[in-house]
């Protein structure tokens, strides 16, 4: 197992305003940078490979701040907790499993434990911190890079639909369809008897955050005029799947691989990737279910050989956008992000009203 090691005994004590409104999104980024480290104990290190994905992408941070408008700010949502949200959120079993905080292990609990998982996920959307808004307005390849860049990777749609459903299955990728079309309506066609939401089987009003609006002047994808204006992670208790993993529906969508064949399967260490997978946001709801499991993303997790890194592309166009990580509990063999050998492949990015695209790691 990797060890941890961090300031993770003096985050109980820090204030759980996170970032202060900034008067630019390079600002507003400089202090979430400084909440991961001092939350999640990223390192120095990997926040300046973070930070210079973020400021070559120029959009990617928490909204644009001129018309980014949260429904709900950090403290209100404190107020909806029984107590510290970085405290009420940490769970030691699945710490001790996956090596960091705030990841939770994804397995079948029909045959295995927690301790039997082989992969971890992002419990919330990155940055992956209570109460933080998601990052968004970020391309797929971007995504993957942020994935990389602490050590993990970018999920696969199984891994995601296995956060969301409860129970981490087998992969059963129809890849002779020949098309991301096709392999996605012979999947859904097979999994819509059994759908269900991540907290049960009928749609709950007021669940999951998914009671947000667009801006007023947004036309459906301009960044100087759709604000992203989500809820702040954590900020709906009761959404989560039985795994233990927030906020799959609702907030911002999520990007996830698609793999085409066997040899495009991060989960099996490829670095070369299939098409992007949008799933879950807060304005979709029966039309959001994919194959019976709630739509979101957020897998990355550490690299799994050698090599360049995952290629990530974008295969459709839909709206919302972010990421969770997933990532083994084992220590794997790392590498740099490599951006020079990343080729001009997986730039399209996701837009919607309200602004954006990003991840969760595995």
């Amino acid at each position: 197992m990797r060890k941890w090691v961090g300031v993770l005994g003096l985050v109980v004590s820090v204030a759980l305003s996170g970032p202060a409104p900034a008067a630019s999104i390079a600002e507003n980024n400089e202090a979430m940078f400084a909440q991961m480290q001092r939350v999640r104990g990223v390192s120095a290190a990997q926040i300046s490979k973070i930070r210079k994905i973020f400021q070559a992408s120029g959009w990617a941070g928490q909204g644009n701040p001129a018309v980014t408008r949260h429904p709900m700010s950090p403290e209100q949502a404190q107020a909806r907790l029984p107590q510290n949200a970085y405290s009420y959120y940490r769970n030691a079993q699945f710490e001790r499993i996956c090596g960091r905080p705030y990841m939770a292990p994804l397995y079948d609990p029909a045959t295995q434990r927690p301790e039997d998982a082989k992969v971890c996920v992002d419990m919330f959307e990155y940055p992956n911190i209570p109460l933080a808004y998601p990052v968004t307005w970020v391309r797929a390849r971007e995504a993957a890079e942020l994935c990389w860049a602490e050590g993990k990777r970018i999920g696969d749609a199984h891994e995601w639909e296995g956060a969301a459903a409860g129970a981490l299955l087998e992969p059963d990728y129809r890849f002779d369809l020949g098309t991301p079309q096709a392999m996605r309506a012979a999947h859904n066609a097979k999994y819509w008897p059994s759908r269900s939401w991540t907290y049960g089987p009928q749609w709950r009003s007021g669940i999951c955050a998914q009671g947000s609006y667009k801006s007023s002047g947004c036309n459906g994808g301009s960044f100087s005029g759709c604000g992203s204006n989500t809820y702040p992670a954590g900020a709906f208790p009761d959404c989560h799947s039985s795994l233990g993993v927030y906020d799959l529906e609702g907030n911002a969508a999520e990007h996830m691989n698609l793999p085409l064949a066997p040899s495009q399967m991060a989960s099996r260490g490829s670095t070369t990737l299939g098409v992007t997978e949008m799933k879950g946001s807060w304005f979709i709801r029966q039309s959001a279910f994919l194959g019976g499991r709630s739509g979101a993303a957020r897998v990355c997790s550490p690299r799994q050989g050698g090599g360049d890194p995952p290629i990530y592309s974008e295969g459709r166009q839909m709206p919302g956008g972010l990421i969770k990580s997933v990532r083994q509990p084992t220590t794997m063999p790392g590498g740099t992000t490599g951006d020079a050998r990343i080729r001009a492949f997986g730039d399209s990015m996701c837009r919607k009203s309200g602004g954006g695209a990003f991840e969760r790691c595995v």
